[in-house]
């Protein structure tokens, strides 16, 4: 993530070992218990759980529930969980697991977490690196490029990676999503009219949330962009959250939420070397929670105001309270 060129090949020649497509249709096939997690809408007086957000006792017409940061991390755990054979209920016990973009605000909690988690990963390529087995951390151990293995400290920081970006990244832009549709509730009605937009509809949500607001990098050289000159070793800030309501690219609808935007020429996943390694799999967690609650939910409203995470580096919400209405 910090490096181009030599210093960046060998973890991106790792990406097509590290998502293969028998784990991708492990994940795809999980759909199902996704929908099984969000739940029939059963009777009034009962209660609901929709990924992970406890609801109280159901109304004959209206739910109101606080979707509140922990609300999405129960798919994203349980994905991550399961690429790296961790059991769900160690995982669950892990803090570095939650919260990790709004603790870079405490220094010392940060200190503390990451050490934690950066023990935690040690430990877990030791184990794979002397009993292999079929799980994603052995895999990265044993695979070879040009004669060479990944370092533990490598695989450290590429497994670090994979457990913030994923986790982070996807909920909140899952948690936006909802955001979106309650803010333009007749979007969430063409969706529910015309299941065709669902995947137009993902990338839509990926645009207007942006997940990663920005990266620093470094230009190597001296040149003029928009008109404005940069020097060779100048810092550059890419905000992609900017990029991706440019006008230039998506036109006069680019402040508005449009589920059929066709292009789509986001940039939530970055580009070029840098691009997600985990695109795929967020494409498919977030198209497999909205597809699940489709049918469940008729409408969305915000019952109040939302909540921002405090950070300026992943946005996400904090606490999310909406209003759904429960589709009969």
């Amino acid at each position: 993530m910090s490096h181009d060129h030599a210093h960046h090949g060998n973890p991106i020649d790792i990406h097509a070992h590290f998502y293969p497509q028998e784990f991708l249709q492990a994940i795809a096939k999980a759909g199902p218990s996704c929908g099984a997690e969000i739940g029939e809408i059963p009777g009034k007086g009962m209660t609901l759980k929709v990924a992970d957000i406890q609801l109280p006792p159901l109304s004959p017409q209206f739910v109101h529930m606080d979707a509140r940061l922990e609300a999405m991390e129960t798919q994203g755990v349980a994905v991550h969980a399961l690429s790296l054979s961790l059991p769900m209920v160690d995982w669950a016990k892990r803090p570095f697991a939650h919260q990790l973009s709004e603790i870079y605000n405490d220094a010392e909690r940060k200190n503390a977490l990451n050490a934690e988690m950066y023990t935690e990963l040690l430990r877990l390529v030791e184990v794979a690196r002397e009993t292999p087995g079929d799980d994603v951390i052995s895999l990265l151990a044993g695979i070879e490029l040009d004669g060479d293995r990944l370092s533990n400290e490598e695989l450290r920081m590429f497994l670090n990676q994979l457990l913030v970006a994923g986790n982070e990244t996807t909920r909140n832009t899952i948690s936006g999503g909802l955001v979106a549709f309650a803010q333009n509730p007749e979007e969430w009605d063409r969706l529910r009219a015309d299941r065709s937009l669902i995947n137009s509809a993902v990338e839509e949500i990926l645009r207007w949330t942006t997940a990663v607001i920005y990266f620093v990098r470094t230009a190597t050289k001296d040149t003029v962009l928009g008109g404005q000159k940069i020097g060779a070793g100048e810092a550059l800030m890419m905000l992609y959250a900017s990029a991706n309501r440019d006008e230039a690219e998506f036109g006069p609808t680019a402040d508005q939420f449009d589920i059929g935007r066709t292009p789509n020429h986001h940039v939530a996943f970055g580009f070029g070397v840098h691009f997600c390694l985990g695109a795929a799999l967020a494409r498919m967690e977030i198209n497999s929670f909205f597809t699940e609650l489709i049918p469940r939910i008729s409408s969305i409203e915000l019952a109040s105001e939302p909540e921002l995470s405090a950070t300026t580096f992943v946005g996400g919400l904090k606490h999310l309270p909406i209003r759904v209405t429960l589709k009969d």
